[in-house]
């Protein structure tokens, strides 16, 4: 919400051998910069509604308002940004998340509020490439495996890697069947919104969730998908993989070449595109929408054949993309084997 909203959540879990989730500290953030009087009617509601839930109330020092609920501390407070703005907080704490704090104010919320503002420049640098429309996935050409692997042979190929690829890992995504946008209302979280409501009103359950999803990070395991882009990256076949995902699933497998789609290869330096046009194919793998960046667009402006896995045909495709229908850890593995053999 404003010119720079963010809902994030930090947090230590205890998880036993049977995948149980113990909540030792938690920190949950509804963040927003706005303009000076943009957002006062919105803040008094989230006041008042903070005042008529079950939230006990105690003022503790200057114009900061805590309220604790059980084991639940609860805050909201406002305070102006060097840039006459204003940045206004709903935190969600359990235990001693002094040190999720730090990072929140410190840095998390401060870099994506400079990432936000300069739009304009960012538009103009290389960093951005524009989305085309023209999308009609129905008409990509489906191949099957062994057919594509007839006509990549020899070709090097970059992947790109999403969200989907460690669905099947088992972290949770976070949209899409199982997501967890189907328990919590992060779709438009526009501040307050309801993200703040589900904050206030369910604070037991927002620990649960975010503690499920957490697990998911601490105990999933590369699977045959991750396994089949390592082998083909060691058979150099495969020259560079550019992945969403911060798991660090890729390099678990045995990736070495593996980079997260971020602004330090996309924006301060070319080194991400030269990645892109050095390839004449793009392996597309658990993705569901093109980068910020542009990134697909990008790969079929300068030559490469767009290959998309996937059990169904993803909304981004272009009638030029070639689509193999299936699971990514079923098709990648007899890939590799096809094209190593």
């Amino acid at each position: 919400g404003g010119p720079s909203g963010m809902f994030a959540f930090y947090g230590d879990f205890d998880v036993s051998a049977e995948g149980q989730v113990g909540l030792t500290s938690l920190l949950v953030a509804h963040s927003c910069e706005h303009g000076a009087d943009a957002m006062e009617a919105e803040i008094r509601a989230l006041q008042e509604r903070i005042d008529a839930s079950q939230w006990a109330t105690s003022v503790r020092g200057g114009d900061r308002l805590d309220y604790v609920w059980d084991d639940f501390k609860l805050e909201s407070f406002s305070e102006p940004t060097r840039d006459e703005t204003v940045a206004t907080h709903l935190l969600l704490s359990y235990g001693d998340p002094a040190l999720y704090r730090r990072s929140h104010f410190g840095s998390n919320f401060e870099l994506r509020s400079e990432a936000v503002r300069p739009e304009r420049v960012r538009k103009r640098s290389r960093e951005y490439y524009p989305i085309r429309p023209g999308r009609s996935p129905g008409q990509a050409e489906a191949v099957g495996v062994d057919q594509l692997a007839r006509r990549i042979r020899g070709k090097p190929v970059v992947a790109f890697t999403g969200a989907g690829l460690s669905a099947s890992a088992g972290i949770p995504a976070f949209n899409g069947p199982g997501g967890i946008q189907e328990e919590v209302p992060i779709d438009d979280y526009r501040f307050p919104g309801a993200v703040a409501s589900w904050m206030i009103d369910r604070p037991h359950e927002t620990a649960t969730v975010l503690g499920r999803f957490h697990c998911g990070f601490m105990t999933a395991t590369p699977n045959g998908a991750h396994s089949a882009l390592a082998e083909l990256e060691r058979a150099r076949i495969l020259t560079h993989t550019i992945t969403g995902n911060f798991d660090l699933l890729h390099e678990r497998a045995g990736s070495e070449k593996v980079h997260v789609n971020e602004r330090k290869y996309f924006g301060e330096s070319s080194e991400g595109w030269d990645w892109v046009r050095a390839a004449q194919v793009a392996l597309v793998v658990g993705v569901s929408m093109d980068a910020d960046n542009g990134l697909l667009d990008y790969a079929r402006d300068h030559g490469l054949q767009l290959v998309v896995v996937a059990p169904g045909r993803p909304p981004f495709m272009h009638a030029q993309d070639w689509f193999v229908a299936g699971r990514a850890e079923d098709v990648l593995p007899e890939l590799a084997r096809l094209l190593t053999q």
